[in-house]
């Protein structure tokens, strides 16, 4: 496979692998599509016999772009999957820059795990992303990458037939099969609302769903590193990561950026936001179906529901109706009677040695 750059991590038989898997599937796609030329000039993998008339070099640059960017999917995922294995045969601390060498660290100096939580609200992080016109590309591709590198995972579970794995695969034909159709790059300077798409991307699909996992990791870190977890008890308290970004916003050198371009910017990562939120508290309602007869709804949370329910209107009501039971108290107007908790599940493997 081409030589890139790439972290010490990294198990090269995986990467190889992974990356002979792609482009296998992209050859196909290739010789699908009757680009027979293009897919036997590319210069990894197993040779196939190549026609008389050379690739198009318009064709053939597309192509080589693509491989290259399967090269680089193959070797994330290799590195993904090497630090996972470490983390599992050493533990959180065998890995240097992440929380839990971090916090071996601090705590082999003789730091006292009340200092370094203390510490924890002064850490903030803000991470400024901007756009450049040889660097930004299209939304679509980005969606594209993404799809391929789930798919990459998903073929790596033991537990599938290989009619599962020849489905999986021909997923993976489909998705580049489409890349492959796709204008990859920008024929011209992108335009600001292009470089605006590009940042929303990260801001909307990649940052909601990594940003959570990092006070997940840090609590693991905390007590695989014997601290006791009460002192990262208050999520106010823990670093902060936020985001801020020149594009659209830049009056130090940009010539297109305008107050009404700005505002036009601001509209556009607000109405995101928004749309963030929007799907955040959906997916709550999915997840949160608790009835009042297993637990009593806090007061606060019914007095809420009959004030927005009231704000509403009809719709307000039929929400309310539903459920019959989520919650009772707001649909009657009736406060919250206290009830006895469920009592606890009994486990097979209680430490005191009682069943």
């Amino acid at each position: 496979m081409p030589v890139i750059p790439a972290p010490l991590n990294l198990d090269p038989d995986k990467a190889a692998s992974d990356f002979a898997f792609l482009l296998g599937a992209f050859r196909d796609v290739l010789i699908d599509l009757g680009d027979e030329a293009v897919a036997a000039a590319l210069p990894w993998g197993e040779s196939i016999p190549a026609p008389p008339e050379p690739p198009d070099p318009l064709e053939l640059s597309q192509a080589l772009s693509i491989s290259l960017r399967l090269a680089a999917l193959a070797e994330e995922n290799a590195a993904v999957r090497h630090r996972r294995d470490v983390e599992t045969a050493d533990g959180l601390d065998a890995i240097s820059g992440l929380w839990g060498r971090i916090l071996a660290d601090l705590r082999a100096s003789g730091h006292q795990p009340e200092d370094i939580a203390a510490a924890f609200a002064d850490i903030a992080v803000e991470p400024v992303l901007t756009a450049h016109p040889t660097e930004a590309k299209r939304a679509t591709v980005l969606e594209v990458h993404r799809e391929l590198y789930l798919r990459l995972i998903a073929n790596e579970n033991p537990r599938w037939t290989q009619r599962e794995r020849d489905e999986i695969r021909l997923q993976v034909t489909a998705i580049l099969e489409r890349l492959w159709r796709t204008r990859e790059i920008f024929l011209e300077r992108p335009e600001l609302s292009d470089e605006l798409r590009n940042v929303t991307h990260y801001l909307a699909r990649v940052f909601p769903e990594v940003v959570p996992w990092l006070d997940r990791r840090l609590r693991a870190a905390w007590e695989d590193a014997g601290f006791d977890a009460s002192l990262l008890a208050d999520v106010t308290k823990l670093p902060t990561v936020t985001f801020a970004t020149w594009v659209g916003g830049d009056r130090d050198g940009h010539p297109f950026v305008t107050a009404e371009v700005t505002k036009r910017t601001l509209e556009q990562l607000h109405t995101t936001a928004v749309g963030l939120l929007d799907r955040a508290l959906s997916n709550l309602a999915r997840h949160l179906s608790l009835s009042d007869s297993r637990q009593a709804p806090p007061p606060a949370l019914v007095d809420w529901l009959r004030e927005t329910a009231a704000e509403l209107g009809e719709e307000g009501e039929a929400a309310i109706k539903r459920n019959l039971d989520e919650s009772e108290h707001a649909r009657h107007g009736q406060p919250p009677q206290d009830r006895p908790a469920p009592p606890p599940r009994r486990s097979a493997n209680r430490r005191d040695g009682r069943c």
